[in-house]
């Protein structure tokens, strides 16, 4: 869908900052290490590596990142089908990404919490509210839509970002961001269908259509909340994203990996207290929490936990060796890997003005990405030409 970092572009050149150039997670490579915390310290360089160097490494990383992400949504679309609630999903996801973020910061010689700046602490836990809401929502979509759609009503988040950027950081929103937007608004149209343009007929089905499916298969009475979780996470998403650049490198990424894992299993660790209640995937119908049974529950849960970590590490690793142009393009295959799993798993249909849509809205984040790629080499070469 995180997607959420800062401009996490490692390039010794400037670049034109641009809002739609960022990833769909929050990571952003910095260096704050707390010499007077009692956390033992690393012996990692401090250093970020040359991006160009080792970019066919980040370039990997970036596509495994892209594997692990939709491997995630997999495994969420499964836990609702087995009958867990959503903020049960949540909370083990939340609690897994937590743990294993203070043990990284652990071996990092982090201090879990940041810094002591009381600005910054408020900010952290802003952006950890923010994205457990979308992180709610998102996972709703992927229970209630088929996998693939979900998947790209999130990917808005950029163009989204974009205006946001504008309007409350002043940073320029250029031709391509407001192409991007545009495109993005179609796109979102064409995924959604929504009844009144589309009817509700299954008449644009192609691509391995479920054999035991009627003629309407899509739940049409409650895609339209599904369609708006989507977005609503999407939303969420570029607000996280502007948070944390107002908070610039005042926290390290893992940090706010910290924070977002430890709100998220807070909020939605209450609410099951509270309504004891949540939805299940396969009807209206409301499960309380309960403890997995089998192994294939368990390792369905604690799966998500640990793909989303795994997307989380290796997309963080990778903003390392290539810039944010390159990193935006590999996320695209997020959206092809969640519509081959949909199709394939699932049996999703694919109709035909999804994926006009998903062309949209992911075409134009790649094309975005490429022109930064393209920016960034000729400064390079710039650059290098007058040393």
């Amino acid at each position: 869908m995180s997607a959420l970092g800062a401009d996490a572009d490692a390039d010794a050149a400037p670049t034109e900052r641009s809002p739609l150039l960022t990833t769909t997670t929050p990571l952003v490579i910095t260096d704050e290490r707390n010499t007077d915390s009692p956390w033992p310290s690393s012996t990692a360089s401090s250093v970020a590596p040359n991006p160009s160097s080792r970019e066919p490494l980040g370039l990997a990383l970036m596509a495994g990142s892209a594997l692990f992400f939709p491997a995630m949504t997999v495994l969420v679309k499964l836990a609702g089908g087995l009958g867990f609630p959503i903020y049960e999903i949540v909370v083990v996801r939340s609690l897994i990404q937590a743990f294993l973020a203070v043990l990284a910061c652990w071996l990092m010689g982090l201090h879990p919490l940041g810094s002591n700046d009381r600005s910054t602490r408020w900010m952290l836990v802003t952006r950890g509210l923010t994205g457990a809401l979308g992180l709610g929502s998102y996972f709703y979509a992927v229970i209630h839509m088929d996998l693939g759609e979900a998947t790209v009503l999130f990917f808005t988040g950029p163009a989204i970002t974009a205006v946001l950027a504008h309007w409350y950081l002043k940073e320029p929103l250029t031709r391509m961001d407001l192409l991007a937007s545009s495109a993005c608004l179609v796109g979102v149209v064409l995924v959604a269908r929504p009844a009144v343009l589309f009817g509700s007929g299954s008449t644009y089905q192609v691509l391995l259509p479920d054999p035991a499916a009627d003629d309407d298969p899509t739940d049409w009475t409650g895609r339209p909340l599904a369609v708006a979780a989507a977005l609503f996470a999407a939303l969420m998403s570029a607000v996280s994203l502007i948070i944390v650049r107002e908070m610039g490198r005042a926290a390290h990424a893992m940090v706010q990996v910290t924070y977002h894992g430890g709100m998220a299993a807070l909020a939605y660790g209450i609410a099951m207290a509270v309504f004891e209640t949540g939805t299940s995937s396969t009807s209206a119908t409301h499960l309380p929490a309960r403890w997995p049974v089998g192994l294939v529950e368990w390792a369905t849960l604690t799966g998500i936990g640990l793909t989303a970590f795994m997307g989380q590490l290796m997309l963080n690793w990778g903003l390392q060796y290539v810039g944010a142009g390159e990193g935006a393009v590999m996320r695209n295959l997020d959206v092809v890997f969640a519509f081959v799993f949909g199709a394939t798993l699932f049996h999703e249909s694919i109709h035909v003005p999804s994926l006009i849509g998903a062309a949209l809205i992911v075409g134009t984040a790649g094309l975005s990405g490429l022109v930064k790629v393209r920016r960034t080499r000729a400064l390079r070469r710039a650059v290098a030409s007058d040393a």
